[in-house]
């Protein structure tokens, strides 16, 4: 389906787990608009920005790490949602990014020292 993209609103999340506190950046990114049953979907995927206030150098992000046991999350706080709006036949449709889990592995560590972060959403129109 046929689609003008006219807006992305990148997310904000504070997460604080019991070694450190961490700012994930959320940007939806759209693959895909589709119809069914009269109904407009939105189909994204999300590009992940994570900095941390105490960056270490450990074992690269890996998906063995998946094994490992995750952190334990503290607080979680959703400073501003992740969204995006498309245009479908002159109507405007608006997609909003819900995180539904986080999981953080403190042990292994991106290039820049940020922990490695799976996170899972939908998308709520």
């Amino acid at each position: 389906m046929s689609f003008e993209l006219i807006e992305v609103e990148e997310g904000k999340y504070v997460v604080e787990t019991e070694e450190e506190k961490l700012i994930i950046k959320i940007i939806p990114i759209v693959l895909n608009v589709f119809e069914e049953e009269g109904k407009v979907g939105i189909t994204v995927t999300n590009v992940i920005s994570v900095t941390t206030n105490k960056p270490k150098f450990g074992p690269l992000c890996d998906p063995i790490m998946t094994k490992s046991k995750p952190s334990k999350i503290i607080s979680f706080n959703e400073e501003k949602k992740a969204k995006v709006k498309v245009r479908v036949n002159n109507k405007i449709i608006e997609g909003v990014v819900k995180v539904t889990n986080i999981s953080v592995y403190g042990e292994y560590r991106d290039p820049f020292g940020s922990p490695c972060v799976i996170v899972n959403t939908v998308v709520l129109y």
